[in-house]
């Protein structure tokens, strides 16, 4: 096996800036767009859709900017981009539907239409600039004034089945779809293609055309060719297996590079290229000679995202940690933040007595923010890479952590984590609380509740409770003024345990749903539960039932009707009542946060809504909120509120 690095050169590009945009409205958001998931190049300037945003590289000076909700962008979880005839940069997003932007203003598309989707799946531009996407309410088209919705014009158009989308050079529309297979729409007709002795595959993850005419296919299982006749299919002949292709595109010699699942790229005219998660990429040539590239070699990150080469035949990657340029013998590292946010995805957020803020991310592990800089928490450090599901800090200012591998503690200076080796019921942790007493107690996934006094273990689960807790998958966890502690699981209700005894109280007592995923008890002692279907408040006596709409107090009467659940219908009808708020996010309510006024927010699917006792207020990304999908709340110092998304974290001071 040969290794040629000598001719590799490493060129570092772009300068470290702070990942934050200007407020707007009292809103800030920190996101950072270093995962890039898609690349298209206009001119001098390429631009890239990232998880944190969109950013617009000038190739010129090597400059950049970095566009968020806060500058017009309607989501900051962007995945696909494409550029029409006038040079409109089209940015799809995942939850809010499209974006345009002219050069100078963002103009959004929140397609009111239901039938349109705000999911968006894949993109591109036709032969006559109309703008074609997929969503997860099927295909649908823009012909600059109007918008056109295929899903029920053929059988075989499904919902949420379309994921990639390509154009010939007949304008004829080529659509891959998830388990059907390969339609065609020449305009008038749809044809599905034949799958058997054709395709690979019937799930279909990428489609291209070729200077030839030819259609290009990634499916799951390897690579089919259709030459306008006849159907070619083609495997990885080095290794002797097939790949999951993702990702296909032509260069400016005709050779066509083909990304599989983990990135892997073939050069069919001889030369195979690999971009794989983990592995980097590596080049096979006719010979099988090997060239091994890696971020020892000059990329940001092994694991590759997307692919793509422009018109001097450069060959740009977009990894987890940034963007690759490669022209041969070089390799160049455009770097946007690196010292930022380390994962967009904050599971959790908790603010210590420093007004430091801590964010659990999804497999980065743990960060501080003080308000200027950022410290992430690694490997290296001694914190395990995993997900963080939530945070707690105790009054020694030690920080608490629910992972996947259990509870994790930190003074500052050293790492404990704690197993079912240690005592822990299940190594899965989802909420963590402490009460006034300094114990610790955890909800585990599958085990129930542990409970740590800082020296022994006790478990508390369904079958030791005797049914007192209704299932063992915990969901959240919180402590009332009288050192109650209240459990909601996943599909067993609410427990209460007042120290001695445990008191299940489900659908059958008044609560509106028995999946309850956050828990808030307010200055009136009143408690106010997060559900798949909207808030249920107890105030010890009367349930109070809160919903988007009429449509989720309809949903619940039927879950009641259609279980034969009686009781639990007769006490939902008259032993509560009903609010139906059309300021509600969503029903699914992810986290509950109160503020230093008393104001209660609710973290949704939908965004964030506010309560303050009389009204109710929704903010979306339209306001500044970086992303729809909320899955953590908390109030600093300053009475400012953070909130973690799956696309960054925003920072929202009330006037």
């Amino acid at each position: 096996m040969d290794i040629m690095k000598q001719d590799n050169v490493i060129e570092i590009i772009g300068k470290k800036i702070q990942c934050t945009q200007n407020i707007k409205g009292g809103w800030q958001n920190y996101s950072n767009p270093k995962q890039v998931n898609m690349i298209v190049k206009d001119g001098d300037f390429l631009w890239c859709a990232a998880e944190g945003g969109v950013v617009k590289w000038d190739l010129k000076n090597n400059s950049y900017f970095h566009y968020t909700v806060l500058d017009g962008l309607v989501d900051n979880n962007v995945c696909s981009i494409v550029i029409d005839f006038e040079k409109n940069i089209w940015v799809g997003t995942i939850g809010s539907g499209l974006s345009k932007f002219d050069g100078k203003q963002w103009t959004p598309y929140l397609f009111k239409n239901a039938q349109l989707g705000k999911y968006i799946q894949a993109m591109t531009i036709d032969h006559s600039n109309n703008i074609w996407l997929t969503t997860e309410r099927g295909i649908s088209s823009f012909d600059g004034k109007c918008w056109t919705h295929y899903q029920n014009v053929h059988k075989w158009l499904k919902k949420n089945s379309v994921w990639s989308i390509c154009v010939d050079d007949d304008n004829v529309k080529w659509f891959g779809t998830t388990n059907e297979g390969v339609i065609k729409y020449d305009g008038k007709q749809w044809e599905m293609m034949p799958r058997i002795n054709s395709l690979s595959s019937v799930a279909i993850n990428t489609i291209c055309v070729d200077r030839n005419n030819h259609i290009w296919i990634g499916t799951i299982n390897g690579i089919s060719k259709y030459d306008g006749k006849k159907w070619h299919y083609i495997n990885d002949k080095v290794n002797g297996y097939t790949e999951a292709v993702s990702t296909i595109v032509e260069d400016k010699e005709g050779n066509v590079w083909i990304g599989t699942n983990g990135g892997r790229v073939l050069d069919v005219n001889g030369n195979i290229w690999l971009g794989s998660i983990g592995n980097g990429v590596i080049k096979y040539d006719v010979k099988n000679h090997i060239e091994r590239f890696s971020h020892i070699d000059g990329l940001l990150h092994n694991n590759i995202r997307a692919i793509y080469v422009d018109e001097n035949n450069d060959k740009w990657f977009g990894t987890d940690e940034g963007l690759n340029k490669f022209n041969g013998s070089q390799w160049a590292s455009y770097i946007v933040d690196p010292n930022g946010l380390p994962s967009n995805k904050a599971l959790s957020i908790a603010v210590d007595e420093n007004n430091n803020k801590w964010i659990g991310t999804a497999r980065r592990g743990l960060c501080k923010f003080d308000g200027k800089t950022w410290a992430s928490y690694t490997d290296e450090s001694g914190s395990p890479k995993n997900n963080v599901q939530s945070i707690a800090i105790d009054n020694n200012d030690e920080i608490w952590c629910g992972t996947g591998a259990g509870a994790l503690k930190f003074n500052g200076k050293e790492w404990q984590m704690h197993t079912t080796v240690n005592g822990l019921a299940h190594d899965y942790i989802s909420p963590v609380a402490i009460d006034s007493g300094g114990n610790k107690w955890f909800g585990t996934r599958g085990g129930g509740v542990s409970k740590f006094d800082g020296v022994n273990w006790s478990t508390f689960n369904h079958a030791t409770t005797h049914g007192g807790i209704g299932n063992n998958v915990i969901r959240a966890i919180a402590i009332d003024k009288q050192e109650n502690i209240w459990v909601g699981t996943d599909g067993g209700g609410v427990s209460e345990y007042d120290g001695r005894e445990w008191k299940l109280y489900t659908t059958e007592q008044g609560l509106s749903c028995n999946n309850v995923f956050a828990i808030a008890v307010d200055k009136y002692d009143n408690k106010w539960f997060g559900t798949l279907n909207g808030i249920s408040k107890y105030n010890g006596k009367k349930w109070t039932h809160i919903g988007p709409s009429f449509r989720s107090m309809f949903s619940t009467l039927k879950m009641f009707i259609l279980n034969l659940n009686h009781r639990a219908l007769i006490n939902y009808i008259f032993k509560s009542k009903w609010i139906c708020s059309y300021d509600l996010a969503g029903r699914y309510i992810r986290a509950i946060e109160i503020d230093k006024e008393g104001n209660i927010w609710f973290a949704a699917l939908g965004g964030v809504s506010k309560y303050n006792g009389k009204n109710w207020i929704k903010y979306t990304t339209t306001d500044g909120l970086a992303n729809q999908n909320v899955r953590s709340i908390a109030v600093d110092n300053e009475g400012c509120l953070w909130f973690g998304t799956i696309a960054g974290v925003s920072k929202f001071c009330q006037k």
